[in-house]
C-alpha cells in the first residue's frame, strides 16, 4: 500500500488572490503533515486568472500545477456554478511521481499542438500503463486533429481522459493553468504514474428522436448537409417553434448522436456531439469535432431522469469492479450541459450527491463543467458532449 495522500481545498471568496490562498490552506490540513508535490486546480472565470495564480503561488511555492478553467466546479461539497469558485487538489506521497505538460497553438494547428504534446510526453513513460489527463481551450481547439496527433504520435496507448475548458456560458474566451502560469489557446496534460490504477466511465443520458439520418455533406467540421438536405432544416424541424437562427440555449435542447461501432461488448454505441453555431449562408451546422462524411446519426434530446440514473449506475457498477481496492481520488469531468441548466438548484440532490454518496465523505473529489468531454470507450478515445466522465484513482 502506497504512502499516498490526496487533499481537496475549495473557496467562493469573490478576491482570487485569497481564495486561492484558502482553497490551498484547506488543502493542505488534509495532508496531515506531508509536503505537497502535485496541485490540480480548476476555477471559474469570474477571477482575474493571473491573480489567482499568484495565491497559489503564494502558499504553495513552485511545485508542479495544471487545471483550467470551467463553467462550474465540483468537489466533496457538490457542483458549484457560481461565479467565483476555485479548488484545488494536492497531492503527497514518495510513490506519485506527476508529470505535467503544456503545449500552445491550438487556433493555428491543432494537430501540431497534439504532435508537440505528445513529443513531451514519450520522454517520461516507462511501462506503458500511465493515466493522462488533457484540459483543452475549448474555444481555438479542433479536438479531432488533437486526438489524431495523439494516437499517432504516443509511443504507447494510455488511458486519456479529460476535457474542454468553460467560461461561464459566454463561450469568448478559458483558461488552461501549467504550473502558476495563466494560457490561453493550449493543452496542459498530466501524466499519472503506473504505481496507480485507474478506472472510468462514460455516460450521457440522451435519447433519439426521428428517424436514424446520414451526414451527406461536410466542411472540416461542420456539417453542411444531413440527409441531402441543409444541415440547420433537419436541426430546427425538432426545435421548439421551429426557429430561424441559431441560438446557444438550442444547444440544450438538441444535439446530434454520431453512431459508432465499438468493440465487445459495447456494441453499436451513440456519440453525442453539440453545435456550438450555423453558418447563415450555407445552413452548415458548426460542432467542435470533424463528424465524417456518410456517417449515421440520430439526432438526440436529453432526459433529465434517464441522465441522473446511467450515471449512478454506471459509477455503481464501476466500484463493483474494483470492490478490493481503496479509491485514493476522484475526478468528475461533466458536460454544462448537465448541470443547472437543466436541474436548477436541484443539480446536487438530483445529479450529483448520490454519486457521490456512494463513497465516504471525506473522499477527495474534483472536477469541472466542461465544454466536451474525453475518454474512451474501449480502446477507442472519444470527444463527447452532454456526457459525464468520471474517474477512479485506485491504491494498487
Amino acid at each position: 500500500m502506497s504512502d499516498t495522500i490526496i487533499g481537496v481545498g475549495k473557496s467562493n471568496l469573490s478576491n482570487a488572490v485569497q481564495a486561492a490562498k484558502e482553497a490551498s490552506q484547506i488543502a493542505i490540513e488534509k495532508l496531515k503533515g506531508k509536503k505537497a508535490s502535485f496541485a490540480l486546480v480548476f476555477a471559474t472565470t469570474g477571477y482575474d486568472q493571473e491573480q489567482l495564480m499568484q495565491g497559489f503561488s503564494t502558499i504553495l511555492g513552485n511545485i508542479p500545477m495544471s487545471g483550467c478553467s470551467g463553467e462550474g466546479i465540483i468537489t466533496p461539497s457538490g457542483s458549484d456554478e457560481g461565479s467565483c469558485i476555485v479548488a484545488v487538489m494536492l497531492f503527497a506521497g514518495t510513490q506519485l511521481p506527476i508529470h505535467n505538460f503544456i503545449a500552445s497553438g491550438l487556433k493555428e494547428n491543432s494537430y501540431q499542438c497534439g504532435e508537440n504534446l505528445a513529443g513531451a510526453i514519450n520522454k517520461y513513460h516507462t511501462n506503458g500503463k500511465e493515466t493522462l489527463m488533457v484540459f483543452l481551450d475549448s474555444m481555438t481547439v479542433n479536438v479531432t486533429k488533437v486526438l489524431e496527433a495523439l494516437e499517432k504520435k504516443l509511443t504507447w496507448n494510455p488511458l486519456i481522459i479529460g476535457g474542454t475548458a468553460g467560461d461561464m456560458m459566454k463561450f469568448q474566451k478559458t483558461y488552461q493553468y501549467h504550473n502558476s502560469k495563466v494560457y490561453t489557446d493550449a493543452i496542459t496534460a498530466v501524466m499519472l504514474p503506473s504505481d496507480y490504477k485507474v478506472d472510468w466511465l462514460v455516460s450521457h443520458g440522451c435519447e433519439e428522436v426521428g428517424l436514424e439520418q446520414k451526414v451527406t455533406k461536410t466542411d472540416k467540421n461542420a456539417i453542411v448537409e444531413i440527409d441531402n438536405q441543409p444541415a440547420w432544416e433537419a436541426f430546427r424541424q425538432f426545435l421548439p417553434d421551429n426557429p430561424e437562427n441559431f441560438k446557444g440555449e438550442d444547444a440544450f435542447h438538441l444535439c446530434l448522436g454520431e453512431i459508432k461501432q465499438c468493440e465487445a461488448p459495447y456494441g453499436e454505441q451513440l456519440i453525442i456531439r453539440m453545435p456550438v453555431g450555423i453558418d447563415q449562408t450555407t445552413g452548415a451546422v458548426k460542432f467542435s469535432v470533424e463528424i465524417p462524411h456518410g456517417c449515421p446519426i440520430h439526432l438526440t434530446r436529453r432526459d433529465p431522469q434517464v441522465i441522473a440514473e446511467n450515471v449512478l449506475t454506471a459509477f455503481k457498477s464501476l466500484l463493483a469492479r474494483n470492490q478490493n481496492k481503496k479509491v485514493l481520488a476522484v475526478f468528475q469531468y461533466d458536460c454544462a450541459g448537465r448541470g443547472r441548466v437543466i436541474y436548477g438548484h436541484n443539480v446536487n440532490d438530483i445529479l450529483i450527491k448520490p454519486v457521490q454518496q456512494l463513497l465516504p465523505a471525506d473522499t477527495p473529489w474534483i472536477g469541472f463543467h466542461t465544454y466536451g468531454e474525453i475518454a474512451p470507450i474501449g480502446n477507442k478515445i472519444f470527444f463527447h458532449n452532454f456526457t459525464a466522465v468520471i474517474a477512479v484513482l485506485f491504491d494498487k
